[in-house]
């Protein structure tokens, strides 16, 4: 139950018991549904109750925030969305966030490299989603998702530099165990990958693979920082590695069960790349890299 996904999903059994089968209904609501008041304005708010320290609140909100990501997704490819229902989405969106951010600072104040990780994680599923949002025209919500992950950048650089200043106890240590989770991260993708091969085209594929060339070099980077003794640079690169990796996951699950296509990877000029050709070159890991970086947000 350690993931938010699974914990999420068993605890609904037991708002379930408590509040009866309708509860348990309300979970599969969209905006604008009957139910969907019901969802956030009891499951939901029930459910946080549950969670007693401020990391499994702050991750609890990371997933309320990607979950209404989401739903409006599915709702503006239905052609459903509407003035009213984007408002009350990007309401409920600000207010997951807002308290991602109040969670985190109280994190912070006993564990500045565990904050991190909890701002990390939101800022790779607002990225992935942003990609994702781009590519339904007919939504209002992207804007405000664009201009908070601008702000969740700039506060992530500004906490990044503050611990490679202040180089806090146990830095060597977290960078080191950071560096074994983008591993992880990095191989969990590798695998995702090659199981949804049959589920997405050529093209997509590619752009996967891609994605996963680009975790691995910045994995790469990292590794020379902490060999070279670089504990906080090392652990920026193994968190930006993470974030590429997961929000590569995000985009390819999403686009499936959107069924739309992944995101296009765009060139510095702007313009869609010619990537039949990619894996023939000699420097594809670096201008990968460069482009992929535009598109992911880092």
């Amino acid at each position: 139950l350690r993931k938010p996904a699974t914990r999420y999903a068993s605890m609904i059994s037991v708002v379930a018991l408590l509040f009866g089968y309708g509860a348990y209904a309300a979970q599969g609501a969209l905006p604008g549904d009957s139910l969907y008041s019901v969802k956030v304005g009891v499951n939901e708010k029930v459910l946080g109750l549950f969670l007693a320290s401020n990391e499994a609140k702050a991750k609890y909100q990371v997933h309320l925030a990607q979950l209404r990501l989401e739903e409006i997704e599915q709702v503006s490819l239905k052609g459903k969305a509407s003035v009213k229902i984007n408002a009350g989405v990007k309401t409920l969106l600000d207010n997951h966030i807002e308290k991602v951010k109040k969670y985190s600072a109280k994190v912070k104040s006993k564990n500045a490299v565990e904050a991190l990780d909890i701002d990390s994680d939101l800022e790779a599923s607002l990225n992935a989603h942003s990609q994702i949002l781009n590519k339904i025209k007919e939504n209002t919500v992207l804007p405000d998702v664009n201009i908070r992950i601008n702000a969740m950048q700039k506060a992530r650089k500004d906490k990044e530099d503050s611990l490679e200043k202040e180089k806090p106890s146990g830095l060597q240590m977290s960078a080191e165990g950071k560096f074994k989770a983008a591993t992880n991260k990095v191989n969990e993708l590798e695998r995702f990958i090659e199981n949804k091969k049959d589920s997405i085209n050529d093209e997509a594929y590619n752009l996967a693979k891609a994605n996963l060339q680009l975790a691995s070099n910045v994995l790469a980077e990292g590794k020379v920082q902490l060999a070279a003794g670089n504990w906080g640079k090392a652990f920026a690169l193994f968190q930006e590695s993470m974030r590429i990796a997961q929000a590569a996951k995000i985009n390819i699950a999403t686009s499936i069960d959107l069924h739309i296509d992944l995101p296009t990877v765009k060139g510095n000029n702007g313009d869609e790349n010619d990537r039949q050709d990619d894996d023939k070159k000699d420097n594809r890991g670096e201008e990968i890299k460069d482009n992929l970086k535009l598109k992911i947000g880092l």
